[in-house]
């Protein structure tokens, strides 16, 4: 495995200049996950680029990144005039660092900077073949998920299971993998006080997508309020399935107690994990969800569909509960638990809130890491080009 103990400038006096490729400049968690690695670099030795579409709207990456507009959709016969636009793209910007996140990103990442060269890490942010129940995709994704990592320099990954599973099955070789965890700022105030009252209200944050299942949120909620009608459930976030959600709930009658106002700003998110006594977590699948990390932060207890990505960080009955995304009825059961025992709810905020701060704040300590990735391969590289080795490999198709 790689060591990133170990910060090291890359030698050449200039700023090492890096560009993303996979986050748009929209909200979500690899934006969330990207701006933690920049605005906790130091001044002056990085400069960021993010090649990204909504280059043109209000801002979600950071300020301290350029924005360059690209559409990244592509299908089988657009796919050659998206890599020729892409590859002129990264000419023109001419990275010492190409930074992929997401499968999709990352392979029309590898295949526009075959000719070019650059060093490459890649982030997938899980293992995107693990989240297909069709057979047919799973197979075309894990070889594309493999082709990708053995194109990169460095892969990172968000938790050391997907690291070991990815080695073991044969998919990324060990001496160029690193397992980085996510990290955030701790400014959640803890609610590990408060009390279960006729407001008693559960949560959940994030765009209103398919992915993130908003038809089984209100599924639970259903359940729950059969027999707790006093409780409250809100989703934060706003998406294309918004209306639907809304619909859906008033035809059963519901709305009065679910509701999905939208997206908030980070002050309104706090405030209302302020006064939650649990978030309902129903993605069909993620990375590392920064939503759980937050509420975890502030001392909410998490109610979540298990796979992978949540294992990591919601340990069953330790500091949360985790089900089964066909078992409404196990999740209804896990909320009523968290509203009607306090000292339930006391017990596992205090045990999610320790786990979060040590394993998932000082996000300075994530981009360390990253620097010291990104430090190592530019020297290097300009080093080989130094030498003319680069060249010579890329002119003979290596």
């Amino acid at each position: 495995m790689i060591a990133v103990s170990d910060r090291s400038a890359d030698g050449s006096g200039r700023p090492v200049r890096v560009v993303f490729l996979g986050a748009d400049n929209a909200s979500g968690g690899v934006a969330g996950y990207i701006n933690a690695i920049v605005d906790n670099q130091p001044v002056g030795e990085f400069e960021f680029h993010a090649i990204c579409g909504g280059a043109d709207r209000a801002r979600w990456l950071s300020e301290r990144i350029t924005l360059h507009e690209f559409d990244g959709t592509y299908g089988l016969t657009g796919f050659p005039r998206r890599v020729g636009e892409l590859r002129a793209l990264l000419g023109r910007i001419d990275p010492d660092i190409v930074h992929l996140h997401t499968a999709r990103a990352g392979f029309i990442g590898v295949v526009g900077n075959a000719r070019l060269g650059k060093p490459v890490v890649y982030t997938g942010h899980s293992w995107r073949f693990e989240q297909k129940e069709n057979p047919l995709a799973r197979r075309i994704f894990r070889r594309l998920e493999r082709h990708i990592a053995q194109r990169s320099d460095v892969v990172t990954f968000l938790t050391r299971r997907d690291l070991d599973f990815g080695v073991t099955e044969g998919l990324v070789d060990a001496g160029k993998s690193v397992a980085i965890n996510t990290r955030i700022k701790d400014d959640f105030a803890s609610s590990a006080e408060g009390g279960v009252g006729s407001g008693s209200s559960v949560l959940n944050i994030g765009e209103v997508c398919d992915r993130k299942n908003p038809l089984l949120f209100i599924e639970v909620a259903r359940r729950v309020l059969a027999v707790r009608p006093a409780a409250r459930f809100v989703w934060l976030g706003d998406g294309q399935l918004r209306g639907d959600a809304q619909a859906k709930v008033a035809a059963l009658g519901l709305s009065e107690s679910v509701s999905f106002p939208g997206g908030v700003d980070k002050a309104g998110v706090r405030s209302r994990l302020q006064a939650a006594h649990a978030l309902l977590f129903t993605s069909r699948y993620e990375g590392v969800p920064l939503a759980v990390i937050e509420a975890k932060l502030a001392g909410v207890p998490v109610v979540a569909a298990r796979y992978p990505g949540v294992e990591c960080v919601v340990r069953n009955g330790t500091d949360g509960f985790v089900f089964g995304l066909g078992d409404p009825g196990t999740a209804a059961e896990h909320v009523i638990s968290l509203l009607d025992d306090p000292s339930c709810r006391m017990r596992l905020s205090l045990a999610g809130r320790e786990f979060a701060v040590d394993q998932h704040s000082r996000p300075a300590v994530m981009a360390g890491e990253f620097a010291t990735v990104y430090n190592s391969l530019a020297g290097a590289h300009r080093r080989l080009v130094g030498s003319g080795t680069v060249s010579a490999r890329i002119a003979g198709g290596g």
